[in-house]
């Protein structure tokens, strides 16, 4: 959606077809290089406590004091509480979204060498020495996933 206000905008902007073209090569060159950046991205399967697959409802999310909790019941109804310290950066995903269509929505996922933690310190919101990782969490049962960057964890 982004992507296509971006196009128009450029299209709207352009003087002439010469600009238009450059206009049009800068964007698919973006463009390309943040779909190849998804597509790349090394991922690694983390096994928790307890599953997030089958939860019996929709998970509750509450961020404060950039902490993260989120709290869902299992698939034998046991109630589970991820939490997750010093959050920049949480968001929902639908499973079928780039970012996650070839991750199975019933796992848990690490992103290693993360170009996302990499933009987050290049803005300086976060630092390399701060160690953070980068998260999916998957929930099958509600089609979704959690995209968590953090410093520390908790199972409950």
């Amino acid at each position: 959606m982004v992507a296509v206000k971006l196009l128009k905008l450029l299209i709207n902007r352009a003087t002439s077809d010469q600009v238009l073209v450059k206009y049009l090569r800068v964007f698919i060159g973006i463009l390309a290089n943040t779909l190849l950046g998804l597509l790349d991205m090394d991922v690694t399967s983390i096994k928790l406590k307890s599953s997030t697959a089958d939860c019996e409802e929709q998970p509750k999310i509450e961020w404060n004091n950039f902490d993260l909790s989120i709290k869902f019941k299992n698939w034998s109804a046991q109630e589970v509480t991820l939490k997750f310290f010093d959050v920049p950066h949480f968001k929902m995903l639908s499973s079928d979204e780039i970012a996650v269509s070839d991750l199975s929505d019933d796992c848990v996922y690490e992103v290693k060498n993360s170009d996302l933690i990499e933009s987050l310190v290049k803005c300086g919101e976060v630092t390399s020495e701060e160690q953070f990782k980068h998260w999916f969490i998957g929930f099958n049962e509600i089609g979704s996933f959690v995209e968590v960057i953090f410093r520390g964890y908790s199972e409950q």
